[in-house]
């Protein structure tokens, strides 16, 4: 896949991601199913991840953040791949806030762990400059509510 299909490929997935947390999805489906459709959906996600070029990748991330800052800034470039990054983690946190849980505290940290890092990843991108382009600044809305939630 080109890069542009990449990013066109995040989208359905994301779409996908959307429908399982919808009302109707919620009611239709009984637990043991839910938990089959979340699992193909984070398998979805990761296969998606696993096969991204550098392009995709931070040029710029420091291990802390500035002093004035909660959320170490990441660069990617072009700006339609940081989007692309964030409707990832934008997906992933919907699948994971919204799966039946098995429960346990392994399974809590785990998920907790994947929420921290997809929370940092979206706030990282929206706080530098390329969140001040048009297009970009309504995946950074978008990714931002799902990060608050």
């Amino acid at each position: 896949m080109t890069p542009s299909e990449l990013c066109l490929r995040i989208i359905y997935i994301s779409g996908r991601c959307v429908d399982f947390i919808s009302k109707e999805s919620v009611k239709k489906y009984d637990v043991d199913t839910r938990i089959d459709q979340s699992k193909k959906l984070t398998q979805a996600l990761n296969d998606w991840y696993s096969i991204l070029g550098s392009s995709f990748q931070p040029i710029y991330k420091p291990a802390l953040p500035a002093p004035d800052s909660l959320f170490p800034p990441i660069w990617i470039h072009p700006p339609s791949h940081a989007a692309a990054i964030q409707t990832f983690h934008f997906s992933r946190i919907i699948v994971a806030i919204n799966e039946p849980s098995p429960g346990g505290m392994e399974d809590m940290h785990n998920r907790q762990r994947l929420l921290d890092d997809s929370v940092e990843t979206i706030c990282g991108i929206a706080s530098t400059q390329q969140g001040k382009e048009i297009p970009s600044a309504m995946i950074n809305v978008r990714a931002l509510y799902a990060g608050e939630c």
